[in-house]
């Protein structure tokens, strides 16, 4: 529920972060902070780490550890734990047949 996700926010505001979902691909994109202007974009990667979000939802993300050549701002990873609130943008896959396993949808819209 959004008010569980608002109290995460609240308790760790370090390792949670408000932000608007811009999705590159279909499993590729970046978080942008709404709260914290010193953040730069958050890299999201990989369809399990958005979640249930679609381009242009307000979302909570969990920052996630960074190793050590990753001290600054620039190269944060996270990972979409919920919706906050859902964008204006159409929620619609189109998606094609992956030639070599016809069970496998891939989309081909930047949902």
């Amino acid at each position: 529920p959004v008010e569980t996700l608002e109290t995460w926010l609240l308790n760790e505001p370090t390792k949670y972060k408000r932000c608007e979902i811009v999705m590159e691909t279909f499993h590729k994109g970046y978080a942008i902070a709404l709260d914290d202007l010193q953040l730069a974009h958050i890299h999201v990667e990989g369809r399990a780490n958005f979640g249930k979000s679609f381009p242009g939802d307000q979302v909570l993300v969990e920052i996630l550890p960074q190793s050590s050549d990753q001290a600054d701002n620039s190269n944060v990873d996270g990972k979409v734990v919920g919706v906050l609130r859902p964008g204006d943008l159409p929620r619609i896959f189109i998606c094609r047949i992956d030639e070599y396993d016809p069970q496998v949808m891939i989309p081909i819209n930047k949902c």
